[in-house]
Formats: structure tokens, C-alpha cells, sequence
């Protein structure tokens, strides 16, 4: 059974998205964020290797 999403989890899958592109794009995920935001990347103390965008 295929549920349609929702107008706002469209939203947000594009977004998710674009940031990933940005992301492969600039090879930082802080500059991705900035570049979408227009807000400073805050980064979650503990969380390791916040500024790349490649997992692992």
C-alpha cells in the first residue's frame, strides 16, 4: 500500500536533497549548510567528522 506523502515531507526530501548536492558539491557540510541556511553550521558536541559530508 503507496501512502502519498505529505506537501511538507516533499519539502523536506528536496531540501534534504539539495543539502546532500551542496554537500558533494563543496566537500563540507558546513559550507552546504551556510550556503542553504544563511545560518553558521552549529555542529553536536560528540558527533564525530561533522564537517564532511561522506560517511565513514
Amino acid at each position: 500500500m503507496h501512502l502519498p506523502l505529505k506537501e511538507y515531507q516533499e519539502r523536506t526530501l528536496e531540501t534534504l536533497t539539495e543539502y546532500y548536492q551542496k554537500c558533494l558539491q563543496y566537500e563540507n557540510a558546513n559550507t552546504a549548510f551556510y550556503e542553504l541556511t544563511q545560518r553558521p553550521y552549529a555542529a553536536v558536541e560528540g558527533l564525530p567528522r561533522q564537517s564532511t559530508c561522506y560517511p565513514g
